[in-house]
């Protein structure tokens, strides 16, 4: 059969979003619901193999080619079943990094020391580490003084992580000759709709939701007639980059928005309550954004619109046309100025998340 064929008589159609954008592929009853739902997979794409590390990122101080195989430490426990790490210092907790290239999405890691008799490992800590390296810790067993030749650590849910954390909380010589990371490929009966046996897919900045790097700055303000209303946006000297969309509305009256890049301040104004909007994670965000700045020349010009009373937002509509990839290390101007016609009120939402560029075109 075909892949054009494959395509056309897929057994899930898309019946339209749910729930802002969330899009739901309904099953036409031609899959059997729970049944695998097969794709073609690049190679090593089952788990994490020695070409998604990025070494030079990777945390191996203290820990040994325990069989002089000369292969790349960070890669050991990817390689080869018979080939094994040693960390004997009396270092407590020692502390095992490993980075990855992509983004991976899992729910377990594997370790064992199975081939070197009387060694092992115990008292373990995993932590995920995410954009902008927030850590979340997802299994602590470090009060457990088991040894262990072999052991899977379950996640509570499945997880999106560029690195995975290893500390073993133990003076006591620790072995490892194999780490598993199944990459999680196929859909869960956690994305399948119960009542309707749809496969539910979000789109990324709702991804970047769940894990903790999306961030919200909303409220409004009184703008007099002919007044003039300033925002300032300041991005990081680092490679976690902005993804916003910035939106503006007048419940009566009309107004200017203008957003310019690289304005001159001497003053930033007030710092904002930015919030994380996922509100089991912390407010750390890196891009700030600030009210009534004391501006001496508004920068360049990006771009401009007219707003009459009662105007949607922009950046309330479809997120793809909307969302400005910001700058790092510069500062932006929001700019609010009403037409000389009456006082307003103005609405005002800056929403974005937060991803580490891995300097390719998609970050």
């Amino acid at each position: 059969m075909s892949d054009q064929n494959v395509i056309r008589h897929s057994p899930f159609r898309r019946i339209g979003d749910h729930n802002g954008r969330e899009l739901v592929l309904e099953n036409n009853g031609s899959v059997p619901v729970g049944a695998d739902i097969q794709s073609p997979l690049p190679t090593n794409a089952d788990s994490v193999y020695c070409s998604d590390i990025w070494q030079e990122q990777s945390i191996t101080t203290n820990w040994v080619d325990a069989d002089a195989s000369g292969e790349d430490v960070a890669c050991i426990p990817f390689n080869n079943l018979h080939t094994a790490l040693r960390n004997t210092t009396s270092d407590n907790p020692k502390i095992l990094r490993i980075h990855f290239n992509r983004t991976v999405f899992a729910a377990q890691v594997g370790l064992g020391c199975a081939e070197h008799v009387s060694e092992n490992f115990s008292n373990v800590v995993i932590k995920a580490l995410g954009s902008g390296g927030v850590e979340r810790i997802i299994s602590d067993e470090s009060t457990n003084n088991t040894d262990y030749n072999s052991r899977n650590f379950f996640f509570g849910k499945q997880e999106i992580f560029n690195a995975v954390h290893l500390e073993f909380h133990t003076s006591d010589p620790v072995c490892i000759s194999n780490i598993t990371i199944q990459k999680v490929n196929e859909v869960s009966l956690s994305q399948v709709e119960r009542t309707t046996n749809a496969v539910k897919v979000i789109p990324y900045s709702h991804a970047e939701l769940h894990s903790g790097d999306h961030y919200v700055y909303r409220g409004y303000h009184m703008v007099a007639k002919a007044g003039v209303k300033d925002h300032l946006i300041v991005t990081p000297d680092s490679t976690r980059w902005s993804h916003m969309t910035v939106g503006v509305g007048v419940n009566s009256s009309e107004a200017v928005i203008a957003i310019y890049e690289n304005p001159t301040v001497t003053d930033n104004g007030t710092l904002g309550n930015v919030v994380n909007r996922n509100r089991n994670y912390p407010d750390n965000n890196t891009t700030e954004i600030y009210e009534d700045p004391v501006v001496v020349s508004p920068g360049a010009l990006l771009q401009d619109a007219y707003l009459g009373s009662g105007k949607n937002l922009p950046g309330s509509s479809e997120r793809d046309s909307e969302e400005i990839l910001l700058r790092q290390n510069t500062t932006y101007l929001v700019r609010i100025t009403e037409q000389n016609i009456a006082a307003t009120v103005a609405n005002f939402a800056f929403d974005w998340y937060e991803h580490t560029n891995k300097n390719e075109p998609e970050p």
